[in-house]
């Protein structure tokens, strides 16, 4: 995760909260690891746990769920 996801993930949290603003890192985390997974298991190509994958589409992707869907028993700010 370099500056610019940082500076992504606080504009989100400024956007949604910090009820989803949580909920939004907690989702892209998550979608990120499965994606990154998936790309090392399924990949012809050299895939390792050292190849950089960005992790602003899995920001945004967290984003939009969060803010898309109501998580009611995740507020917990």
């Amino acid at each position: 995760m370099g500056f610019g996801d940082a500076k992504l993930a606080l504009s989100i949290g400024f956007a949604l909260g910090l009820g989803r603003g949580i909920y939004a890192m907690t989702l892209a985390f998550w979608i990120g690891a499965v994606c990154g997974l998936a790309l090392m298991l399924l990949s012809k190509k050299n895939i390792t746990m050292k190849t950089e994958i960005p992790f602003a589409p899995f920001l945004i992707i967290g984003a939009w769920l969060a803010s898309s869907f109501d998580f009611n028993f995740l507020y917990v700010f």
